[in-house]
């Protein structure tokens, strides 16, 4: 009786495993970002921080993947007044910017998507959103400072292409690499103003990234 319940158990479950076999899988990656501003300009800066992917395989060559990276970067300068000019000695400044930046990317495979090497060419549009923060310290000639803090944050739209590269080295494994050239768009009067060179960002990820199903 328990072996005919599971031979009928069995041939019902058929299309159920079936299905769930062929299903596309789904896909993590974690990676490390560099994001370059103004790549072609010699006064380019980048910004440094970790990238997380999920991706939906559509077919053997098509994907949509989305997922999230978080940089910063920070710096400090100052300004002399050693003719004096002004009650001030000297004007430092600590500035901090941090960048979150969320895409929503379609992947299209360009090589035989059975192969261990694959090439891919990614597209599409990322929200982001930069933080400002600037400590300003007015050292007085006649002794003493005095300090104040300002924040700004801004909110834009990118739209970005680029080709990515992917070695499987085992079935679920994979290590992968990626740059995209991204212009920038938003209601920044300042960013709308510049010559297009200057809204362009290149970002770099080189990470792992693990695959689901089979």
């Amino acid at each position: 009786m328990f072996a005919k319940t599971l031979v009928g158990a069995s041939i019902a479950l058929m299309p159920a495993v079936s299905l769930a076999q062929s299903t596309p899988p789904l896909y993590v990656g974690a990676s490390f970002n560099v994001s370059t501003f103004n790549p072609f300009r010699s006064y380019s800066s980048n910004f440094y921080g970790p990238a997380v992917t999920v991706g939906y395989q559509l077919s053997p060559r098509w994907a949509i993947q989305t997922g999230a990276s978080w940089e910063r970067r920070s710096y400090k300068t100052s300004n002399f007044d050693p003719a004096g000019v002004t009650i001030f000695e000297e004007v430092k400044y600590d500035l901090r910017y941090t960048r979150l930046t969320v895409p929503l990317l379609a992947r299209f495979t360009l090589t035989d998507p059975s192969k261990p090497l694959q090439v891919d060419a990614l597209f599409g549009p990322s929200w982001i959103n930069t933080t400002n923060r600037s400590m300003t310290t007015f050292v007085l000639r006649a002794g003493g400072s005095d300090s104040g803090t300002s924040t700004y944050s801004d909110n834009s739209f990118s739209a970005g292409l680029g080709p990515s590269i992917r070695y499987a080295v085992s079935p679920h494994l994979q290590l992968t690499a990626n740059s995209m050239i991204q212009a920038q768009f938003g209601d920044d009067v300042n960013r709308i103003n510049r010559p297009f060179s200057d809204r362009l960002l290149l970002t770099t990820q080189v990470g792992v990234q693990y695959r689901f199903g089979r």
